[in-house]
């Protein structure tokens, strides 16, 4: 049995949390979506994953046991490769009448969006678009 890879012209992104249901459903969404995921599910593994993949966006739950959210975002900062990638963060810890925002952009820095959960899958959909990141058309 061979093992079928995605076709290149997919646009990568790594989703990273905990809850692994949340995130192969996620996976299954995007993928059908057109799109190439990788699904991490700890901080160190994302970083690790980002250099490997290096995907057009990263989905980035904060809270996470030993190595969270933030300490992932700032790693990414911190390192000229990962200034400028696009970032999802996820948080249950933001109020979900909260509406989505943009952080931590400048020209040297990529945007970061905050996403409260709970969250439609429509409006994970405009936040990756409002980041600049859609799914390539498959010919």
């Amino acid at each position: 049995m061979s093992i079928q890879k995605p076709p290149m012209d997919r646009t990568r992104i790594v989703i990273v949390d905990d809850q692994r249901e949340l995130a192969d459903m996620l996976s299954h969404v995007l993928t059908d979506e057109g799109y190439d995921v990788t699904v991490c599910s700890d901080g160190r593994e994302a970083m690790r994953c980002v250099k490997d993949k290096q995907p057009a966006a990263l989905i980035l739950d904060v809270m996470m046991p030993e190595t969270d959210g933030f300490e992932v975002l700032r790693q990414l900062r911190n390192d000229p490769a990962g200034r400028k990638l696009p970032v999802v963060l996820m948080s249950a810890a933001w109020r979900s009448h909260e509406k989505q925002r943009h952080i931590g952009t400048t020209l040297d820095i990529a945007p970061t969006v905050v996403l409260p959960k709970p969250f439609e899958l429509a409006e994970l959909d405009r936040c990756l678009r409002q980041l600049g990141v859609a799914p390539h058309q498959i010919a």
